[in-house]
């Protein structure tokens, strides 16, 4: 079997792109993976990466405190040291990188080794972070000049969805093919509930970003009031944004902060609810074209979805009737949108998630993503 290595820099135990990655193509090659933690997969190889070194580290925070916080366009001799002994070790026939920081030392190897290279991208890199203050100076350009020096040379370019592909094309003159989050199908059926059902429970799930305003989202439901209740299962990330929704959710009756589920449990956890709430403020490219795992657990976990007016979900949402589109990102419009929602709605909504869920799955995109990493 020829052998794939992927390549992040982030954690594999809970990593929804990589773990679905690895499901579409574990019976066709032989998988070594290097990241933060392993798999859920036993039989695949893991390296542990911890790079670059404190040392380098040090020396990178010198380099931006001297340089006015610009990001260093070198690299690091760990990094390149740890993936020379990879491609030597196991001879990759192609190498698949979730991080474009991965670029220079990856290309300083591909001849040598003669191996294919896969980006599989989880965002618009170069607008990452460019709601925060001089980070589109810094980081941005970064991130700008890997992509125009190295994604015209991949052999394999994969985006999450169509407005990042556009916006590739647009800038870099270079194509992807686009492979969204979606999540696996689930042998499950809608939770239906008749009028007299009190309470509307909605659930929202995911990471605690700053920039995601999940405080929106607490806003709306508190002014609903008590016939309808909003669990947040929050992934542990920022702390002290944990603690400031914490604090402000404690204060509300029908809002708490719920455990997060094993990553295999999510749908079947969320199946018991009656909405999937997810309100992103388009505070920059990538939240405006957000279009997130949570997405479609919801759809697979059979809910009615509640979005604001983001486009890329508005379409999907839109074209199954799946459920309900905010008229904006804020509290207030969020509010508008939900307050007349009644349950007999929400069941058609569900039934409606229910039809679709096979089409809107991982079951569709492997062999589609399967059949491009062959052809390399």
């Amino acid at each position: 079997m020829k052998k794939v290595l992927i390549l992040t820099s982030r954690p594999l135990h809970n990593g929804p792109r990589m773990i679905r990655e690895i499901d579409a193509l574990k019976d066709e090659f032989e998988i070594i993976t290097l990241g933060r933690t392993a798999s859920p997969f036993k039989f695949v190889e893991f390296e542990y990466y911890n790079l670059p070194t404190i040392y380098e580290r040090g020396l990178h925070r010198i380099y931006r405190t001297f340089n006015k916080g610009k990001e260093w366009a070198g690299s690091f001799y760990s990094i390149d040291k740890k993936l020379h002994q990879l491609f030597e070790k196991h001879k990759p026939g192609i190498v698949i990188t979730h991080e474009p920081e991965f670029f220079p030392y990856i290309f300083r190897y591909k001849n040598k080794y003669n191996f294919k290279v896969v980006f599989n991208a989880h965002e618009y890199c170069p607008l990452q972070f460019d709601t925060r203050e001089n980070w589109i100076n810094t980081g941005g350009k970064f991130y700008y000049n890997l992509y125009k020096k190295y994604v015209t040379k991949l052999d394999l370019f994969i985006n999450v969805c169509d407005g990042i592909d556009v916006k590739c094309r647009e800038e870099f003159d270079t194509g992807s093919i686009v492979i969204p989050n979606v999540s696996t199908f689930y042998e499950i059926s809608p939770v239906l509930h008749d009028e007299k059902e009190k309470i509307i429970k909605l659930i929202h799930h995911g990471g605690a970003i700053r920039e995601r305003k999940i405080e929106y989202m607490i806003e709306a439901v508190k002014k609903l009031g008590g016939a309808f209740h909003l669990d947040l299962m929050l992934v542990p990330g920022d702390t002290e944004y944990i603690a400031e929704l914490k604090l402000m959710s404690d204060k509300i009756d029908n809002v708490n902060i719920i455990p997060a589920v094993q990553f295999y449990d999510i749908v079947p956890f969320l199946n018991k609810y009656d909405i999937g709430l997810y309100n992103m403020p388009a505070n920059g490219f990538n939240q405006l074209n957000s279009l997130p795992n949570k997405f479609f657990e919801f759809i697979q976990a059979r809910l009615c979805i509640v979005i604001s007016n983001s486009p890329e979900m508005k379409k999907i949402v839109d074209q199954y009737q799946l459920g309900l589109v905010s008229t904006g990102f804020t509290a207030e419009e969020l509010f508008d949108r939900l307050k007349d929602i009644n349950m007999q709605q929400i069941n058609n909504f569900k039934m409606n998630a229910s039809a679709s869920a096979e089409i809107l799955s991982t079951e569709k995109y492997y062999q589609y993503y399967l059949d491009a990493i062959k052809l390399l």
